[in-house]
This record gives C-alpha cells, sequence and structure tokens, in this order.
C-alpha cells in the first residue's frame, strides 16, 4: 500500500510561506533484510538445492562410506577394503561407473528433500530465539536451532535414508561386505517393494538413531559455519579479508565439517548396521505380527554389539570416506548455496532500486505539472494538497 505525505510550510527554506505546502520525494530503499534469502520458501528452496547440486560430485565417496561401515560386520573377519580411497578403487575396477554411483537419484532426493528442512529451518528458527539483530548470537541458540531442524529433517526422510543405504550397500561381486539380500529396481521399486514386503512403517525403522546423528550433525555444522562466518564478516576474523563470497564459503565449511563428522560418525555406523540388517516377522501373542531385526533388536543393542564384537574404534569406521565425503560436499552444498543466496539478494536489491527509481520519476512529474519547482532540500512547493506523492 502507498504512504502518502502532506506537510504544511512555515518559514521553510528559500520560499519563507506559511502557507505553503511542500511534499518530501520518495526515500531511497534500504538493502533487503540480511537473512533475506535464508528464510521463508526462497531459503528452504535454495537449502534444498545447493546439497542436492553437491551430491553430483560427492556420492562416491558415499557409497565406500556405506561399504566400509559394513565391512567386519558381527566380526566377519574377511577385509576387503583397506580405507576409503582403496574402497572407491575396487568398487570402480569391479562395478564401473555405476557402482560408484551407486543411489544417486536416492541421494540427490535424500540430500534435497532433507536439508530443505535441516538447513531451510535453521535461520528461521534461530529468528525466533533470537529476534535482536544488533545484539550477537549465543552459541547455545544456534546449537537449539541446530538440533531441532536435524530432528524435523530426519523424521521426515527417513524412508529415503533407508532406499539410499541399502541401494549402496548392494553388489554382485563375491567379495560384497555386509547383508546382500536386498535387490531394487530403482529408487521408486525400492519404496513399492518395502512398503509391499515389509510394510510403511518399516520405511521408519532406524528413525530414532538418525534423529540423534541429525541432531548432532545439524547442531554442529550449523553453528560453527554461522558462528565461523559472522566472525569472518564482521568480527574478530575480518583481518582475513575473504569477503562474502566463494572462499569465506568454502572455508567454513570445511572447518565445520570436520567438527560436524566427528560428532556423528559413532550413530552413523550404527544407523547403517540397522538399516542393512535382515529382518523376520513374528507373531505376537495376541496375533500380531511384528518384524523384528535378526541380527540387531534395535540402537542400544546394536552399539553394544559394535563396542563388544569390534572395538570402540569401529564407532569411527568409515570416517575418512564420510569426511571426504561430506567435507566436499558440505564446500559444494554452501558455495552454491551462498551463490544463489546472493543473487536472490541482488534480484530484490535491483527490484527496490527499479520501483524506487519509478516513484521518482512518478514525483518529479507531479511536481512539474503543478508548476512547483525543487528547493535545496529536495522539497517542492505547491498548494496544499490532503493527499499527494507516495513515499517509501
Amino acid at each position: 500500500m502507498n504512504t502518502y505525505i502532506a506537510r504544511r510550510a512555515s518559514n521553510i527554506g528559500p520560499y519563507n510561506a506559511p502557507d505553503i505546502s511542500f511534499i518530501l520525494p520518495p526515500l531511497q530503499p534500504s538493502s533487503p533484510p540480511p537473512n533475506y534469502a535464508k528464510n521463508g520458501l526462497i531459503g528452504m528452496s535454495i537449502s534444498g538445492a545447493g546439497p542436492a547440486f553437491a551430491a553430483v560430485f560427492t556420492n562416491p565417496f558415499d557409497v565406500a562410506k556405506v561399504r566400509m561401515q559394513l565391512q567386519g560386520e558381527l566380526g566377519a573377519k574377511v577385509k576387503v577394503f583397506n580405507n576409503s580411497f582403496d574402497c572407491v578403487l575396487k568398487i570402480f575396477r569391479n562395478e564401473g561407473v555405476a557402482g560408484i554411483q551407486k543411489g544417486l537419484v536416492a541421494s540427490m532426493l535424500r540430500e534435497g528433500s532433507k536439508n530443505f528442512f535441516r538447513i531451510g529451518l535453521f535461520h528461521p528458527l534461530l529468528e525466533v530465539l533470537h529476534p535482536d539483530h544488533h545484539a550477537k548470537i549465543p552459541i547455545w541458540k544456534r546449537l537449539i536451532a541446530g538440533s531441532v531442524s536435524g530432528a524435523v529433517g530426519a523424521i521426515i526422510c527417513n524412508p529415503i535414508e533407508i532406499v539410499k543405504t541399502r541401494v549402496q550397500a548392494s553388489s554382485l561381486h563375491h567379495k560384497a561386505v555386509g547383508y546382500q539380500g536386498y535387490r531394487y529396481n530403482g529408487l521408486v521399486d525400492a519404496f513399492r517393494v518395502i512398503s509391499r514386503q515389509e510394510g510403511v512403517r518399516s520405511l521408519w525403522v532406524g528413525t530414532g538413531v538418525s534423529t540423534i546423528r541429525s541432531i548432532l550433525s545439524t547442531s554442529v555444522n550449523m553453528t560453527v559455519h554461522s558462528a565461523l562466518k559472522e566472525e569472518v564478516l564482521e568480527g574478530s576474523l575480518r583481518w582475513t579479508n575473504l569477503g562474502n563470497g566463494f572462499a569465506t564459503d568454502a572455508v567454513c565449511s570445511m572447518f565445520s565439517g570436520i567438527l560436524a563428522v566427528a560428532a556423528n560418525n559413532p550413530a552413523d555406523v550404527v544407523r547403517t548396521r540397522l538399516y542393512n540388517q535382515p529382518f523376520d516377522t513374528v507373531t505376537l501373542p495376541s496375533g500380531t505380527t511384528k518384524r523384528v531385526g535378526k541380527w540387531y533388536a534395535g540402537a542400544i543393542d546394536c552399539a553394544g554389539k559394535i563396542l563388544t564384537q569390534e572395538g570402540p574404534l569401529a564407532f569411527m569406521k568409515g570416517y575418512m570416506g564420510h569426511f571426504f565425503r561430506t567435507g566436499p560436499h558440505y564446500i559444494i552444498a554452501f558455495m552454491a548455496m551462498g551463490w544463489m543466496q546472493r543473487m536472490v539478494t541482488g534480484y530484490r536489491q535491483g527490484q527496490m532500486d527499479t520501483e524506487w527509481s519509478a516513484r521518482m520519476a512518478d514525483f518529479h512529474g507531479r511536481v512539474a505539472a503543478a508548476g512547483g519547482k525543487e528547493g535545496k532540500d529536495g522539497a517542492a512547493p505547491r498548494r496544499a494538497l490532503e493527499e499527494s506523492v507516495w513515499v517509501a
């Protein structure tokens, strides 16, 4: 809605006429709000698009991470892969490009949908927790916002996580690691088969551990990334002169990735084992049936067996594959997101400037039509009007 201003003048400017009114020209608009491209549907869409794009480049290490985490399951002595790079190389030799890019569609869908909530809700929640833009945001508020957004993303997108893990774990090679009883002809077929054979509720198996993992990952990732970026742009690290561009996005995301992977890798190992284990259907005394894992009764049982049969270091299995997938993934994703945020903000700034230019042209036209001349202060004398030219 346009705002109109008309004022009575008294001893103003060179006119010195108490009965002459003047009107103010439209004010030049300021920049869009700092979080314009991070909040709302625009921010959530950008948060999903960046990680989905990054998945194309980092999916091979995601496949390696899953295979490494399944190696040695339940005390199996066969060691197929020496490290994550060896894993990627052997998968490529034995299964080709299709092998190292297994589950790519599921991975892109997972990244796009999960981060739509996981990253997309972080800044809106932070706005609620800390509406004062002039005061520094405490770390604990960032951790809470990251924990809540991470939990929401994990709960909603658990079905895609299950499908992605099973597709990436499957292999026809005779030295395949982990349970190899799942075979699907694509993403849609996986959802159809799981729903028919195991029930729709089975798509949320492992939601608890997945949620814990996402809380750990998101709270650390988003807290470190957002706080470090603010320090680089406006705080104690301004001396780096990185500016608001790709360099800052890359550095902040790399450091946040190192800490985020360390925080969630143990839960990630447990989750991978739970997702990929075989299941039995048992009949309860009441006559109803229930799906029960053959190898693990739940997250706590799984963690206990890993600890007793493989040792505490087993919780860090696949860390390098996890990091070499997550580290570059965070860098590419946040660089893509940062670029899109700057483009959207710049586009909005252009719209605001164009609107202001149109208002200024209208202002000058009205002044000319009234037969007035602008004064030194940008005001124009004319007869008293109740409503006149809009101002921003």
